[in-house]
């Protein structure tokens, strides 16, 4: 996994990596 398991849902958002 690139990001952690929280930017995973919330991240997702503001992060789509």
């Amino acid at each position: 996994v690139l990001y952690k398991p929280m930017t995973m849902r919330a991240g997702k958002e503001q992060e789509p990596h």
